[in-house]
């Protein structure tokens, strides 16, 4: 500290003399840069050439895919053709793997993993340039598998039957798409989305409708009238998804509850208007269920359709006074009445349900679950108690005092993973206090090696950003890599040295490149290296029960680590990346240092260039090698 206290004086003593220098550096800075980047526009186009060429060697359509869907979106600008081209063709290769492969979604213990339908992944891409064409695309997808159930019916039926439950359904899959196409172009969205109506509503439909509305308020209140309408007779679990939008709610009403979040946009307020319009719906369902002996059970707890209005009702019931104090009579006039129609031990697990929600939104989860701990005989269930009175303890509890209850956990497993979990959650609060000497303490007792990665990702990040502490971040990084490189070859210490890598580059490219190189020696060694997803996860597994958490890590990225080593030194860069066995990660590495040298070429335009027409399909050259005399 006491050096940033030194510079101060320096500057404000000898300002005028100082500017000057700064102006020369700064110049002499974006010399050295251009030098160093070695690339234009030619070279990055030859480079993604490259990298085309070698994806259509690839074998596995899930590396292939991703490489084309990333070399179209760098050309679409530049090659609109040839971008279109590559896109079309990757989804044919997409579309002949669902059909051999299906929905590749699969258990790990208890969690589901989902795999990516590739026919989306390249519909996504599509859509941020071409909406229409996704469209068109999305409702082909939708017709062929309609008449492909109707065609052979048992067979869709035993295919169904073998499918991992919870597997997402073309409705979900649409909707997502929808969802990332409402901030590009919302009446698209909304055209795409209104396809989806004809399947059973859920979770998704809900977080569409708050994502259409951060985008487009009115098409957003427009299409819920409209999904509805479409859901108004439908079994009532499904119409009950409508019921977080009109009340700008993250949680829906009804036994669903607690399985459905929805992230409400920050400036979206209630709707009175839809609020009725939903109530309406829901009472006449209410009135129509009443005269209805035979109950349909439904929903994720099977329960019996007045279950679920009464559940729902209760619930309505506490908003109203808040929202439409008028309805509330008519509310609580129904409830006796369809509770009525409940057998002993359906009332009892509404009540539950009912019960467990409040309990939920209290929070007194951490004293009720130690008090259920200490009543309860059976061992395996004590054990659950205490692990979820650990998940729910709340910051105001001593440290000491939530280590305690470790002692009462005999599965060694789970009581290390119940020990990250404590020290992981301290360390993000001691983090967010800018109590980075107490965070680095606390996150040295995480055993998990991504885990502690993540953690010293954040500490080194705040130690920049609050005191531009370079040498505390060097020592909290270095002291990552020592660990990392003890710990055996895996995906989790590769992104764990991706990650150290990714946050030097940002104050010292050397050592940057340093582990950069450790990181793909490592990778190299494993036999199926995984960095799709950019994000370390927390998986907690008892006999009972099963919780986790995934956290979003910008530097486990291969393509951004990559990204920001390319303007301190583009071949060296270029030729770590060719380092790579796998073809797909070296390609992914390559399309990421071309990228960086296509936005600085754009940056570097001439005024005059900006206004020269844009090339058209004609005159444009495949993006390919044309010639070896220049090697990319």
């Amino acid at each position: 500290m006491s050096t940033g206290r030194n510079l101060i004086v320096i500057v404000t003593v000898s300002l005028a003399l100082v500017i000057p220098i700064w102006a020369n550096a700064a110049r002499a800075s974006q010399q050295a840069e251009n030098a160093q980047m070695n690339c234009d526009m030619q070279r990055a186009l030859l480079l993604v050439g490259q990298q085309i060429e070698e994806a259509r060697n690839l074998d596995n359509p899930n590396k292939q895919i991703p490489v084309l869907i990333r070399a179209a979106e760098l050309l679409w600008s530049r090659q609109q053709k040839n971008a279109r081209d590559i896109l079309a063709n990757a989804f044919d290769l997409a579309e002949r793997r669902f059909k051999e492969k299906g929905d590749e979604t699969r258990l790990e213990g208890r969690m589901i993993l989902q795999g990516t339908d590739l026919r989306f992944a390249v519909l996504e891409a599509i859509a941020r340039h071409d909406a229409a064409w996704a469209k068109q695309l999305a409702e082909r997808v939708a017709e062929e598998t309609r008449r492909d159930a109707e065609r052979d019916a048992e067979t869709a039926k035993r295919e169904a039957a073998k499918a991992v439950a919870y597997a997402p359904s073309l409705a979900d899959k649409t909707l997502r798409l929808a969802e990332s196409l409402a901030s590009v172009d919302a009446q698209a969205a909304v055209g795409l989305a209104r396809g989806a109506l004809r399947y059973p509503a859920n979770e998704a439909t809900a977080r569409f409708l708050f994502s259409l509305a951060a985008a487009n308020p009115t098409a957003a209140d427009q299409f819920y009238a409209a999904a509805l309408a479409a859901y108004a007779n439908a079994p009532v679990g499904e119409l009950l998804y409508l019921s977080a939008y009109p009340f700008a709610r993250n949680r829906i009403i009804g036994p669903e509850a607690l399985q459905s979040y929805c992230f409400v946009p920050p400036a979206f307020v209630p709707n009175p208007r839809l609020q009725q319009l939903f109530i309406e719906t829901l009472i006449r369902r209410a009135e129509s269920s009443l005269k209805s002996p035979e109950q349909t059970a439904g929903g994720t707890f099977r329960l019996p359709e007045a279950a679920q209005l009464v559940i729902a009702l209760t619930q309505l019931e506490a908003l109203l006074p808040q929202f439409q104090p008028a309805y509330l009579e008519r509310i609580t006039a129904l409830k006796p009445a369809l509770t009525a129609m409940l057998n002993a031990d359906t009332r009892q697990q509404a009540g539950e349900q009912l019960q467990q929600q409040t309990e939920y939104e209290d929070g007194g989860e951490f004293a009720r679950n130690l008090d259920k701990a200490e009543r309860e005989s059976n061992p395996s269930l004590r054990e659950q108690y205490y692990a979820y009175a650990i998940l729910h303890a709340p910051e105001s509890e001593s440290l000491e005092r939530v280590l305690g209850f470790l002692k009462k956990i005999d599965d060694a497993k789970l009581r290390g993973h119940l020990s990250n979990f404590i020290y992981f959650k301290r360390t993000q609060q001691a983090i967010k206090d800018k109590q980075l000497d107490d965070a680095a303490r606390l996150a040295a007792n995480v055993e998990q090696l991504d885990l502690r990665a993540y953690l010293a990702y954040e500490i080194a990040s705040a130690s920049l950003k609050e005191m531009q502490d370079r040498t505390r971040a060097r020592e909290i990084l270095d002291e990552v890599v020592k660990q990392a490189l003890k710990a055996a070859n895996s995906n989790e210490k590769a992104r764990t040295l991706l990650g150290v890598a990714h946050l030097y580059a940002k104050f010292d490219s050397l050592r940057a490149f340093e582990v950069m190189r450790e990181a793909i020696k490592t990778i190299n060694q494993i036999s199926e290296p995984n960095f799709a997803s950019a994000s370390v996860g927390q998986q907690i597994e008892g006999q009972r029960f099963g919780y986790y958490v995934m956290y979003p890590v910008e530097g486990f990225s291969l393509e951004k680590a990559f990204g920001l080593l390319a303007p301190f030194d583009f071949d060296g860069a270029l030729l770590m990346a060719r380092s790579f066995d796998d073809k797909s990660l070296r390609a992914t590495a390559s399309l990421a240092l071309a990228a960086v040298c296509l936005e600085n070429a754009a940056k570097a335009k001439k005024p005059n260039d900006a206004k020269a027409p844009a090339s058209t399909d004609s005159q444009e050259k495949p993006a390919k090698p044309a010639s070896k005399k220049r090697n990319p």
